[in-house]
Parts: structure tokens; sequence; C-alpha cells
């Protein structure tokens, strides 16, 4: 490398071939142009320029001078192989220098690829494709980028970028993303919508775009959830509130008849629990007969189980196996028998449920 270098610098083009025959950059087949682009050596890359070399020319893995300078985010040098006539074509997808700025989140050098690329025809769907991609890595500085650009969402991406995004992304940038043609209500592969990650993992700014946008707030996925069983299952209080603001079924449940309610009980959730209560009807038994109060008795929970009874849970329902709240606490948590007990025999209950 250093050797190479130096030769390079000193522009010496005999040296230059001889090094070239007798193997020293054939290993990955560069050439001093190449190799001063990767460095990100401008004066280096100078001097080699000077012999003429083919900037068209591959490496062993297909990349182009022009690739391996992008890939290092060396803007400078950019400029300079496309002065010298690097071609910018957009054929080649994978190696394409801007796929490899984005991919390095090299943002200088695809702000300035795309300033080149954008009224070039040819390159609509790699422009596209890339867009989607900054968004699956991550790379939300480029992909404003893009939207600055007015570069629409499309190409060949298998997943939404609303839904690659929607447990990070912001609220502007989901209406950007909406804006630039992303579909509200896709899916992933095993049913979940923008709406339903958002919800789950509480970004609200982004369940509030997409409310605005009109996202189905009801559709469920292959489990049966809604974005409001999503929210409650997670313990994400503030989604479970917006989405019962704006309409969400509160009685939809899973495909094993478990309510929102449920699954928050279920897992000792006492701000979703205290926020359900109103909307649910208490004793609702899901495919196995639970209802609330057991599924919370059975976890130990004290607080939900209180808050549960103070709001009319019947003590006495009986799932499909006879089994009452009180009977499926544990023996040694006397303080959650009493409570049970204590509304088992205190209140005066019209009928059974078994």
């Amino acid at each position: 490398g250093t050797k190479l270098a130096a030769l390079i610098e000193k522009n010496s083009a005999g040296k230059n071939e001889g090094l070239l025959a007798s193997g020293a950059l054939n290993k990955r087949g560069w050439s001093p142009v190449m190799y001063a682009a990767w460095r990100g050596d401008k004066s280096g890359l100078n001097a080699a320029l000077k012999s003429s070399p083919d900037l068209g020319q591959k490496d062993s893995a297909g990349m182009t001078a022009l690739a391996l300078a992008a890939q290092g985010g060396h803007l400078t040098v950019i400029d300079t192989l496309i002065s010298a006539g690097a071609s910018l074509e957009c054929g080649d997808t994978a190696l394409h220098p801007m796929v490899l700025a984005t991919k390095q989140g090299h943002v200088s050098v695809v702000r300035s690829l795309i300033s080149k690329l954008k009224d070039t025809a040819s390159c609509s769907t790699l422009l596209e494709e890339t867009l989607n991609q900054s968004l699956v890595l991550g790379k939300l500085e480029i992909a404003e980028l893009f939207f600055d650009h007015d570069i629409s969402i499309g190409g060949k991406s298998s997943m939404s970028p609303l839904i690659v995004m929607a447990s990070k992304a912001d609220g502007p940038l989901f209406d950007k993303l909406i804006k630039g043609g992303a579909k509200v209500d896709d899916v992933n592969t095993v049913g979940e919508t923008a709406l339903m990650i958002a919800a789950k993992t509480g970004n609200n700014n982004a369940v509030t775009s997409l409310l605005r946008h009109k996202a189905d707030i009801n559709k469920s996925d292959q489990q049966g959830r809604t974005a409001l069983l999503h929210a409650a299952q997670n313990n994400q209080t503030t989604s479970v509130e917006l989405l019962i603001e704006h309409g969400a079924d509160a009685l939809r449940a899973t495909k094993e008849n478990n309510t929102a309610l449920m699954l928050a009980a279920e897992r000792g959730y006492i701000s979703v629990v205290e926020f359900l209560v109103n909307y649910e009807n208490l004793d609702q038994k899901n495919n196995v007969g639970d209802t609330a109060l057991i599924m919370a008795a059975r976890g130990g929970f004290y607080d939900v189980s209180d808050i549960l009874l103070k709001q009319g849970a019947n003590p006495r329902v009986s799932n499909n196996k006879k089994q009452k709240a009180q009977s499926v606490v544990k023996e040694e948590d006397t303080k959650l028998l009493a409570l049970i007990e204590e509304y088992s025999s205190s209140r005066s209950w019209i009928q059974d449920i078994f």
C-alpha cells in the first residue's frame, strides 16, 4: 500500500504498469486510480489520472473507482472522478455509488449524487429503491434528502417503509412518507400494519400521524390483534388512550378471544387496566373461560385485581376448568386471597356464572 501510494504520487506510470504486471494489485484488481479513490487521496488521484486510465474498469468485486470513493465517503475525489468522465449510469443498482454511500451513511455524498441524478429519467427506480433502503437501514437524515427532492417511495421493496419506520420515525417524517406514496395499511409478514407497530412500541407521534391519514384503526393481524390489542399487551397506556379516543373498538378480541383488558390484566399493567375498565365487559370470557380477573389473580397482581373488583368484576365466575379467581391464586399469596374472599362474601351476586 505504501509503495503503491508513493508511485502514484510520483506519477511514475512505467513503474505503476510494472507493479500491476507483477501482481501487486491483481488480488483486488485495482488500478492506481482505484487505489487513490479508495484512500480518498485527491493528489494521488490527480497524478494517476494523467496516465489516462479507464474509469469504467472494475475490480474483482465489480467496483469502479467511483464506487470505491462513494463507499468511503470521499466527496472531493468523487467530484474529481466525475469531472474526469466517470459514469453515474444507473444500471448496476447494487454497486451504484448512490447505494454504497447510503449504506455507509455518507450524507454529503448522497446529497451531491441526488442533485446530479434527480432529473435523469433512467435513474428514477434507483432513487426510489435507495430511498427505501435508507429507511430500512434507519438512515433518517438521508431519507429526508430524498424527500426534499420530491423523490417518491417505490421500487421493489418487499416491505412498506411505514412499517419499517413505525417504531422510530416521528410524525413529520410519517407525513412525508405518506405524501411520497407509502400505503398506510400495508402489512408485514405477520399481518401487522404500521399503526399496530407504532402503537405497541409507544410511538405516539406516529400513531397520531397514521390516524390523521385514515389508517384502519380496527384492522387485525394474523392473530386477530388490532392496534389497541397490541398497545394493551405492551403496556402502552397513552397509545391505548389515543386509539380509544379515535374510535378503536374496545370489544375486539384475539383469536383466543382475549380482549385488550384481558391482555393487560394478565400482565399486571395497572394504568392500562384502569383506563380500559370503563370500556369493556369485565366478566367477558376468552376461549378457556378466563375473565380478566381470573387472569390477574393467576398472575398474582393484587393492584389489578383490586381495580377490577372495585369496578364490579364478579369473583364467583368460573372458567372452563371450574376455577374461580380465588382458586387460581397461589396459597402463599394471603393478601390477594383475602381481597378476593372479601368481595366474594360481601357482595350479593344475582347468580354464579359457571
